[in-house]
């Protein structure tokens, strides 16, 4: 197996680097000199190596790997913050007031993360001007629960399609902006 030049190197790593794939720009960016003929020349003629194929093809696979992995890891933060949203209960925000011997809406910075994730709204009251108090919209438990069972694939949608690739590796081509 034949080494690659400093500048076949940089020219594979400028290729996988463009989207769409532009050996020209590849080959300017790589450091290759001349017009734009010449460039996309010396390009055509790199892109026919094996070598060169053979490093862009392992560049092209780490890439994958490290969206595949970014987009699996985006995933189970989704479904964690999902799940601890769908199990906060609106009592979950209810302090109860010894004093005045009844049940007070925790304040904001009072609050968990998962009782945070739970609120889609917080509405002041406000009396001349002023917060006096404030209430909270929640999330719709049932709306949390559904994207959760159909993230886990408890069930299908009329918009879910079959297909030969699996959820990590779609979403591993939306990190790459793929559509």
């Amino acid at each position: 197996m034949n080494k690659l030049t400093a500048f076949q190197a940089k020219f594979c790593l400028e290729y996988v680097k463009t989207i769409p794939r532009n050996g020209t720009a590849a080959a300017r960016k790589a450091g290759g000199k001349g017009k734009k003929a010449s460039l996309a020349a010396s390009a055509s003629r790199l892109l026919k190596y094996v070598n060169v194929r053979r490093e862009i093809k392992r560049l092209e696979n780490t890439i994958n790997k490290k969206a595949e992995a970014k987009a699996v890891d985006a995933a189970i933060d989704v479904i964690e913050e999902l799940t601890a949203a769908s199990q906060v209960s609106v009592f979950d925000l209810l302090d109860y007031d010894e004093k005045e011997k009844n049940y007070k809406l925790k304040a904001p910075d009072k609050l968990t993360r998962p009782q945070q994730l739970a609120i889609s709204e917080i509405i002041p009251k406000l009396h001349d001007g002023k917060v006096i108090s404030h209430s909270y919209k929640l999330h719709d438990r049932i709306d949390i629960l559904k994207l959760l069972g159909s993230g886990k694939g408890l069930w299908r949608t009329k918009h879910q399609i079959e297909g030969a690739f699996t959820f990590a590796e779609f979403a591993a081509g939306v990190a790459r902006g793929e559509k």
